[in-house]
């Protein structure tokens, strides 16, 4: 037996109806009730501390020190008669050759790849790109890999460095076209 009447458990509810089913009309008193805030720039609610790498990272980047080689556009080979017609077939991850004398030198695995990982750490919540096999002059390959990597923080630890960031497919390209 269905209770009705103001003694009923929904009886105030009886006005929900007519509102949820109407939808509101958008008058212009309405329209000017309505407030949008004005968008905010992340880098102004920062820690100050963070505020500072912020705004060394978002610097613009100095010029490379050392000349590269000319990225070469690959298009790949459609039948096996133009791989075999092609006279400088080399494979992708083969060394180019170094243009200038680098006070630097970034050695290559034995397998011919170049030594750059990525390494997520802090349960994945933080990525570190790994640079390994340096010789040379450290603090000047150092120096031109903070202008690769957009200033990001580089940390030097004992046989390696340590960038900040997901930086490992840039790090390789620059690497390349070193000539490593």
């Amino acid at each position: 037996m269905p209770v009705t009447g103001a003694s009923s458990h929904f009886a105030r509810f009886k006005g929900m109806k007519a509102a949820v089913t109407q939808p509101k009309k958008l008058t212009q008193t309405y329209m000017e009730q309505m407030v949008v805030r004005q968008p905010q720039l992340k880098h102004e609610n920062l820690h100050p501390d963070a505020k500072r790498k912020w705004n060394q990272m978002t610097q613009a980047p100095l010029p490379l020190k050392y000349k590269l080689h000319e990225l070469e556009a690959f298009e790949p080979a459609n039948k096996m008669e133009d791989i075999l017609k092609m006279k400088a077939f080399r494979p992708l991850n083969e060394p180019l050759g170094v243009i200038d004398k680098l006070p630097f030198e970034v050695e290559r695995t034995s397998t011919g790849n170049l030594p750059v990982y990525t390494d997520f750490r802090a349960g994945g919540n933080r990525s570190v790109t790994v640079v390994r096999k340096i010789f040379g002059d450290v603090d000047e390959f150092k120096d031109e890999l903070s202008k690769v990597v957009s200033n990001s923080p580089i940390e030097e630890k004992m046989g390696r460095l340590e960038v900040s960031g997901l930086h490992t497919q840039k790090v390789k390209v620059w690497l390349s076209r070193l000539g490593f």
